[in-house]
């Protein structure tokens, strides 16, 4: 028995099409809500696309993290790569956003969430024990998912660099990111988990701040009286709050903390903030308000109401896919210059030689008419 995806309602939209939520039914009677990340209609004939997304599914399929959204399949639905995963029953934090900011507290207990999801992707290996130095590369507020219980989720690894046998797409470095989010090392196509740390900063100061953190500098200078004036504006956040934040966002990647190290000073900083609201309470008091508000302004999907059967699935754990086919061996080019050589010998041999040949016809001639009777 196949399969089948009965689409319950639209999820979200991203920049390979949308995700729903779905319910999904398999052998024995077997039923779970998953969300369903469909490659859209009008994107379908790009390439890059469609290896992004089973990218995207084959390093889900090998991070397990509470913070990290979990892979269920990849499979094939009305002909279209989709990825299914956990149903994540929240909102963005792009959405948290437009509703103010958030305590200091839930503010670090975020970051200790997300950074212990990067340091486990950046240390994840495969099966074989080799590294695969996952970066996340588009860290942003509407790449993180926050619950009524205050559980958070990074999401959207479409653009992720890692090293793993069987990834599709090719990893470019300054191609990807959002503005206001990328590191300044980027340009030079650095690739650093500081990266991410950045991302997670700028994230981390518009949710004190409650407005945005706005665009860098490419100059150090500027980029550091910047950071300055922006942790200046945080006159109500305690100050080693502030230093772990001017570290984050340091423009030398070597100055930042690890993944590991903004963790770590997340919960230490925790004790800095006593009296503030925790992320669990204040989620349940403001998400289901705001998430309701999305759902109200969120705009159905065309595959809203129907059921879908699985056309072919691969299993959990995204075994790689075949790789595309490599191209077409380059035929060797003609010799041409062996030809112009050849070409060159006989008309040196033709002139050298006809100059002779004429002469001896010449000499033959007249010699010929010496000794041939006069009539």
């Amino acid at each position: 028995m196949a399969r089948t995806y009965e689409i319950l309602e639209t999820a979200g939209y991203g920049g390979m099409g949308a995700v729903y939520r779905a319910r999904l039914r398999a052998e024995a009677g077997v039923e779970k809500i998953v969300a369903v990340k469909i490659l859209d209609e009008s994107v379908g004939d790009d390439a890059d696309l469609a290896r992004r997304l089973r990218d995207e599914a084959r390093i889900l399929g090998r991070l397990q993290h509470r913070a990290i959204v979990r892979v269920e399949g990849l499979l094939r639905l009305e002909g279209r790569w989709t990825i299914a995963m956990e149903y994540v029953d929240g909102v963005d934090l792009a959405q948290v956003f437009q509703h103010g900011k958030l305590p200091g507290a839930a503010v670090l207990e975020l970051v200790r969430e997300v950074a212990s999801a990067l340091h486990h992707a950046h240390s994840a290996t495969d099966p074989d024990g080799n590294p695969l130095r996952i970066i996340h590369r588009d860290l942003k507020p509407a790449n993180l998912r926050v619950t009524a219980s205050g559980d958070v989720k990074v999401l959207d690894f479409g653009v992720a660099r890692a090293r793993f046998e069987g990834r599709e797409a090719e990893t470019r470095a300054a191609s990807y990111g959002s503005i206001g989010y990328v590191p300044p090392e980027r340009v030079d196509g650095d690739e650093l988990p500081a990266g991410d740390v950045f991302a997670l900063g700028v994230v981390a100061w518009e949710l004190l701040a409650g407005s945005r953190f706005g665009a860098g500098h490419l100059v150090a200078r500027r980029h550091q009286a910047t950071v300055e004036e922006r942790l200046a504006a945080l006159p109500k956040v305690p100050e080693p709050v502030r230093e772990l934040l001017g570290t984050m966002l340091a423009f030398d990647p070597d100055r930042r903390p690890t993944p590991r190290d903004v963790e770590r000073a997340a919960v230490d900083l925790l004790q800095t903030v006593k009296g503030s609201r925790r992320l669990a309470d204040w989620c349940e008091e403001h998400l289901p308000g705001i998430a309701r508000n999305v759902k109200r302004e969120l705009p159905p999907g065309p595959l809203v109401g129907r059921t879908l059967i699985e056309e072919s699935a691969s299993g959990p754990a995204m075994e790689p896919a075949a790789p595309p086919p490599l191209p077409p061996a380059r035929q060797p080019r003609p010799r041409r210059w062996l030809t112009v050589l050849v070409w060159m010998a006989l008309l040196g041999l033709v002139i050298v030689v006809t100059p002779i040949l004429l002469g001896f016809v010449l000499a033959l001639g007249m010699y010929v008419g010496t000794v041939m009777p006069q009539r």
